[in-house]
Parts: structure tokens; sequence; C-alpha cells
């Protein structure tokens, strides 16, 4: 009988603590397309997209040039006649 009760209240202990985990539902949304159809009709309002289009072009080459510069200078840097 008293193991029983301890069974019991194990079982109801374990019952509370998994009812303590709050209900997550998740809604995975494949229309990655559309998504972005919205936000660039939506942007457009605000800025044209040409204008958007070449800010990112800009971006994307800056930030390739700092990639091919820092890869140059470490290459140099292990040239022992080159390096510092």
């Amino acid at each position: 009988m008293i193991l029983a009760l301890l069974f019991d209240l194990l079982l109801g202990l374990v019952d509370f603590l998994v009812n303590l985990i709050p209900n997550v539902s998740l809604d995975f949304d494949f229309n990655f397309t559309s998504t972005i159809a919205h936000v660039f009709r939506y942007a457009n309002v605000v800025i044209r997209l040409p204008v958007i289009l070449s800010l990112w072009a800009i971006a994307l080459t800056l930030d390739h040039f700092n990639f091919v510069k820092k890869l140059f200078f470490l290459i140099k840097s292990f040239i022992p006649f080159l390096g510092n």
C-alpha cells in the first residue's frame, strides 16, 4: 500500500512536471518565394528596388574585397622574404 502511494506520488510528480512544459505548435511555411515577394513589394514603396539592389551589390563587393585583401596579406606573411 505504501509502495502504491509512493508510485502514485512519483507518477503525479512526473505528470505535474510534464504539464509545466508549454504547448508549442510549430508552423513551417515553406512558401519562401511568396514571403520574399511581399517584402520586396512593400520595400518598393519606401525605397525603389534598383536602389536596394545597388546598395546590396556595393556591400557585397566591399565585403569580398576585404576578404581577398586579408587573404593576400595572410599568404604574404607566410613568404619569408616578403613577410613582416
